[in-house]
């Protein structure tokens, strides 16, 4: 039948075929095909698209980041990964807004400002210097040219501009931070005695008909939601890396002689120098650079006045050693000079944006490929890479390709590939954890498709190597939960709520007494009575619910004040508010004191930023989808 089509298929109605196969392919292109499309905006602003990917890819990092700083104190389960996922998109859709923001009002940065940013980047440096060599690989390993990394520096210093300037301009009067002190270092004399809930959980019978209203009272709190149980074949490095052999000297060789170009290495060139920094007077930096360069002339050693005269910190105990450095680096001026020079020769004065130079070239690098000895390692990290990109687009298509061949079952997928099924716990819609924290999954599962018509899922793209096709398991639609089920749930909630509302009934009766005149020590009778004296707001001992009601707590001028505060176990605290000691600026080192207001004046700039970011997005033109 092939053939027969083959043979008849000539002329124009070949053409057409052709025709209605390209445009579908055109438009889409292949990622439609294999069901990897296309990823739709999680946000816009103006006509910026914020995608599920990139919103993936800075959670990833923060993430990581979050890690890398609690070290072992990092516990995943405390923390929840779709409020955090919320705030990374809502962080991406300000930090757009800035952006934009910045470029209306004309700030714009320049190729210093993202030069000097590069340049001071640890990550960059050797030795407390920047090597451009390890710039060029921490690039390369991220999968960045220079040319969109430094755009990525430029965008963010271009934004931070503004933070900088609203932040940085508040002023704190000294009446402000007298206050701000007297409220931060305020003491409070307090005596409180525990009225524990648990003394009044009863063990009386409770009848069947209040616990069948607090039911029907309460059904939402027995709710439990539509649920479904997955079955899953995911694709992924992890998965793809264990398949590749080991690779050959030989394929590693040809592999290079393939790539030889990404190892060009340019002309670099190493430089000392002797700065003179402009001030107000350009001639007396002129001058003095003149000076040095007449003791050159004279004799004098390079590094040993480079050491004394040169106004440069960062390189004068070197003698002025620069390292190695290639064009696109150092300023305009400074470069030129440099690669005008032979090995030895010295420059006469150069002026830059930092002032006069006089500049030494000591050793020249020629422009040249890198060996394979060299770079074999990243020569295999890339090929390793490569082959797995390779394998991995292979299996992505075949599982595409079997999902959509066998749509009822994706055994015959698992078996081709030779890759394990795996399945998942009960999941409902607002489930976010391990597959549905991407919100593609949970909608793929719970789908018309996938779950009325019990099909596979089309191919489902996680990150960039990163797929997934699923199928429903099994299905439970919401419900509440029988009475019989959650009675006796219901009995302890109600012993734990009846015994709360007593023990704070006791606690208002002491509170009436406590205003009529008594004594703490009458009220409290057979509970210990705690005395810790003044405390101020940062005091441990005490449990923050009765920390925070204290010092909201008013003072009464003419004798005591009382409060109560339930804690978090629900057991109630009754309390005596016995003095106010004021903090007082003077009491403080002046150190101190100006970091208070250093302090005061960023929460101030910062809460002023806020405030402005909110107003610049409530008139951006944003989406959420």
């Amino acid at each position: 039948m092939l053939q027969a089509i083959r043979d008849k298929a000539q002329g124009w109605i070949a053409w057409l075929i052709v025709g209605l196969i390209s445009v579908p392919f055109a438009l889409w292109g292949i990622q439609e095909y294999i069901g990897v499309g296309v990823e739709p905006a999680l946000a816009t602003v103006g006509d910026v698209k914020i995608t599920e990917r990139q919103v993936d890819n800075r959670f990833q990092d923060f993430r990581q980041n979050l890690q890398e700083r609690l070290g072992a104190a990092y516990q995943p389960g405390l923390f929840d990964d779709e409020k955090m996922k919320r705030e990374v998109l809502e962080e991406m859709i300000n930090e757009n807004v800035i952006l934009q923001a910045s470029l209306g009002m004309g700030l714009r940065v320049g190729d210093i400002m993202v030069r000097d940013m590069i340049l001071a980047q640890e990550t960059f440096q050797i030795d407390g210097r920047f090597d451009q060599e390890t710039y060029e690989r921490n690039l390369r390993m991220q999968g960045q040219s220079s040319a969109s990394f430094e755009e990525r520096v430029r965008q963010y210093l271009l934004g931070n501009q503004l933070a900088i300037a609203v932040t940085n301009s508040e002023l704190v009067t000294d009446h402000e931070i007298n206050e701000a002190v007297r409220l931060a270092l305020q003491k409070r004399d307090v005596a409180y005695y525990t009225i524990p809930a648990a003394k009044y959980i009863s063990e009386d019978e409770i009848s069947d008909s209040d616990l069948r209203a607090h039911y029907e009272a309460s059904q939402e709190q027995f709710r439990v939601p539509e649920q479904v149980q997955l079955e899953y074949l995911r694709l992924d490095a992890a998965v793809i890396s264990p398949l590749l052999e080991a690779p050959t000297e030989e394929q590693l060789l040809a592999y290079y002689e393939t790539n030889k170009e990404g190892q060009r290495q340019n002309e670099q060139r190493r430089a000392s120098h002797i700065l003179i920094a402009v001030d107000d007077n350009d001639d007396v930096a002129r001058q003095q650079i003149i000076e040095i360069q007449n003791k050159l002339n004279s004799g004098s050693s390079f590094a040993e006045l480079a050491k004394s005269e040169s106004q440069d910190p960062g390189s004068s105990e070197e003698g002025g050693d620069l390292g190695f450095f290639e064009r696109g680096i150092m300023d305009k001026a400074f470069e030129d000079a440099a690669f005008s020079l032979q090995q030895g020769e010295v420059s006469g004065p150069v002026r830059s944006e930092f002032g006069y130079h006089l500049i030494k070239l000591t050793e020249i690098k020629g422009a040249d490929i890198k060996p394979f000895s060299e770079v074999r390692d990243e020569i295999e990290v890339s090929y390793r890479s490569s082959e797995v990109e390779r394998l991995f687009f292979d299996y992505v298509e075949r599982l595409g390709d079997h999902a959509f061949e066998s749509p009822d079952s994706l055994e015959p997928a698992a078996e081709a590939l030779g890759i394990t099924i795996q399945k998942t716990g009960w999941l409902n819609r607002e489930s976010r954890t391990g597959l549905f924290s991407s919100t593609k999954v949970s909608g793929a599962a719970f789908s018309e498709d996938v779950l009325e018509q019990g099909n596979n899922s089309e191919l489902l793209e996680l990150s960039a190597d990163d797929v997934v096709v699923l199928r429903v398991l099994e299905h439970k639609t919401a419900s509440i939960l029988p009475f019989d089920d959650v009675k006796l749930r219901i009995e302890d909630s109600l012993r734990i709520q009846r015994a709360e509302e007593q023990a704070e009934s006791v606690a208002k009766e002491a509170l009436a007494r406590l205003r009529a005149g008594e004594l703490i020590d009458q009220v409290a009778v057979g509970a210990e009575i705690a005395r810790p004296g003044a405390v101020d707001r940062n005091t441990l001992a005490m449990p923050r619910p009765l920390l925070a009601q204290l010092f909201k707590q008013p003072k009464d001028e003419s004798g005591s004040s009382f409060g109560s505060a339930k804690l978090d176990n629900g057991d109630q605290v009754v309390f005596e508010l016995i003095a106010v000691t004021d903090g007082l600026a003077t009491d403080i080192e002046q150190d101190q004191l100006s970091r208070e207001k250093s302090n005061l004046q960023q929460m101030r700039g910062r809460d002023y930023y806020d405030r402005l970011v909110q107003d610049l997005r409530s008139r951006a033109d944003v989406t959420l989808n």
